[in-house]
């Protein structure tokens, strides 16, 4: 079966504006395995990448409240590091104790920054964001004590 004169031109036609899309700068042929067709290029190639990872204000956010649960873990309520870690992973972040542990020593001197004078307690409540924030009044005298 032999194509129309006229299907040819189209053709042609065809292929010379995907070379002329090949040769671009803005448009780059990605070839996938097993992929043949005419049309493969139509979709600029930067549409085509995705940033694979997690989202680095989402952990600097992550970070920030692992920070300041941990201060007051340790400087309100008065938990034995090892505890700390365990409610930190288990209860709050869902995340490995390896890792809050990991976090933890590489934000060591941010840490020591940001509570080199301790916040008051109306402070670190709102630093917690919506995490539970129960203080006894014993705590909360020993915390303002230390003041």
């Amino acid at each position: 079966m032999r194509m129309p004169e006229n299907g040819k031109y189209q053709l042609q036609e065809q292929l010379s504006l995907v070379n002329q899309r090949q040769n671009s700068q803005k448009y780059k042929l990605i070839q996938m395995k097993g992929q043949r067709t005419l049309f493969d290029n139509l979709i600029p190639a930067e549409t085509r990448v995705f940033k694979k990872g997690r989202s680095s204000k989402l952990i600097h956010r992550r970070d920030e409240f692992l920070m300041v649960r941990y201060f007051y873990y340790t400087e309100v309520k008065r938990l034995r590091f090892d505890d700390v870690l365990r409610v930190m992973s288990e209860d709050e972040f869902f995340i490995e104790t390896q890792t809050v542990l990991n976090r933890l020593t590489c934000l060591a001197d941010r840490l020591k920054e940001r509570f080199n004078s301790k916040p008051t307690l109306a402070k670190l409540k709102e630093l917690s964001g919506n995490f539970i924030f129960d203080i006894t009044q014993k705590e909360r005298e020993r915390y303002e004590k230390c003041l």
